[in-house]
């Protein structure tokens, strides 16, 4: 760890003052009064600044900034890192919690999967304290580095957007005001106020793509014209995304167990692209996955919709497409479902990316499993046979307790262990939002 807080020239980048910050946040509203708002602040020059103009524009208003630092425990160095952004951030006034990851981590793919776990426990903390706005603080060049790792993965127009300014995950609005500010503008707003920052190791280490990508960037002529690449596209991409919307909601019935019953007709009836990022979003969200499927193995499947049409078939995406009622069912594929997951009464659950779990308090504690091949009643259900294998069950040591959106309860004394418990779909990305958000 290296703190830094070097004077500089007078020629280096203005300062970034609360008046321009506002200005910036004012496009990513509205804000409830008196906000209460959380930063995702690692200790870098870049979340550093975010986090204190962050801090001043809250009070201003009569709200508060919380800040959240992540210790992934990759490196012997994060616990006392995190301590030094707990110190500066308790000197100036302002809350801050440390969120570690625990547990095993990956032999190989660490940063996808440090990536993951931050924003997991990032948002997992918001959702619990009721906060609804999280900051992150990626800057135009990190926007620069996105647009050209995505192109050299073949990536379309619509990912050549790069980061949205504006996200809308299941509890909380991830906001990344400072898109379109330089690193260099960041760093000298911390110098003129005299705040140290910590240089992390890892931001120099070749191993990792981004940084490779960011050695090899010209001046500031080709980081702007990336950014503005990333612009226009985004622009693009905001008017797939409403189109896409009105597609799904044309040709779909959704359904709160998490299928959809798709009429191709209809959705073949669609601009071809915006057919296709509708394709992504409704498997990506009936998945409860992160991502949607690549590329190449949607347009392969839209090519069958459009030869078999309401009699497609196939396996996409972690799910199912199979001709139902005259239309199309596509569900969660019951493999790979989650191991059993304990749900404590009064707490919630949020299990397999697609179903918020929780329990009132006045039960006991019960298991979540996968309803599978469990033997129930022949019950009297409109639910499709291939929906129901993937649905979540309340389990206890004697088996299957009840499964809400069978309408089934075990009788007994045992079934209210499982009383006051509320299922809801809330995919972890959602099939249709605000649409992608342009700094």
């Amino acid at each position: 760890m290296t703190g830094r807080h070097v004077e500089g020239p007078a020629d280096l980048p203005n300062p970034v003052l609360g008046t321009e910050f506002a200005h910036l946040l004012r496009f990513l509203g509205p804000f409830e009064a008196s906000p209460r708002i959380a930063v995702a602040v690692s200790g870098g020059g870049d979340s550093m600044a975010l986090t204190l103009l962050a801090h001043d524009w809250a009070r201003e208003g009569g709200g508060e900034v919380v800040g959240l630092t992540v210790d992934h425990g990759l490196r012997p160095g994060s616990a006392a890192e995190a301590k030094s952004v707990a110190g500066w951030l308790q000197g100036i006034g302002m809350a801050h919690h440390v969120l570690r990851w625990t547990g095993p981590k990956p032999a190989s793919g660490v940063q996808a999967a440090a990536r993951d776990a931050r924003y997991r426990l990032l948002e997992g903390w918001c959702r619990e304290a009721g906060i609804l706005h999280l900051l992150f603080a990626h800057t135009r060049e990190d926007q620069a580095e996105t647009v050209v790792m995505r192109r050299d993965r073949s990536s379309t127009p619509n990912g050549l957007a790069g980061m949205a300014a504006v996200r809308e995950a299941a509890a909380v609005r991830v906001l990344r005001p400072l898109l379109g500010v330089s690193r260099a503008r960041l760093r000298r707003t911390l110098e003129s106020r005299g705040q140290a920052w910590i240089d992390d190791p890892s931001n120099d280490d070749a191993a990792f793509a981004r940084v490779r990508v960011r050695r090899k960037l010209g001046g500031g002529l080709e980081v702007e014209n990336l950014v503005a690449e990333a612009l226009h596209n985004g622009r693009t991409r905001q008017k797939h995304d409403a189109c896409a919307a009105h597609l799904l909601a044309a040709s779909g019935i959704f359904h709160p167990a998490g299928f959809v019953r798709l009429d191709a007709k209809t959705f073949l009836e669609g601009d071809k692209q915006v057919a296709l990022m509708a394709l992504a979003r409704m498997l990506t969200a009936l998945g409860g996955r992160s991502f949607g499927p690549r590329q190449a193995a949607l347009r392969d499947f839209y090519a069958r919709l459009a030869v078999d049409g309401n009699g497609a078939r196939g396996t996409l995406g972690g799910c199912r497409v199979l001709p139902w009622r005259r239309r199309l069912l596509i569900c969660r594929e019951a493999r790979n479902l989650p191991a059993d997951s304990v749900l404590q009464a009064g707490t919630r659950v949020f299990w397999d990316g697609r179903f918020a779990i929780e329990c009132d308090g006045n039960g006991g504690d019960v298991r979540i499993v996968p309803v599978g091949r469990s033997v129930l009643p022949d019950l009297q259900t409109s639910l499709p046979a291939a929906v129901r294998p993937s649905l979540p069950a309340l389990a206890d040591a004697e088996g299957v307790l009840a499964v809400p959106h069978l309408d089934y309860k075990r009788s007994g004394n045992a079934a209210s262990a499982g009383s006051g418990v509320k299922v809801s779909f809330r995919p972890r990305n959602f099939i249709a939002g605000i649409g992608f958000g342009v700094a």
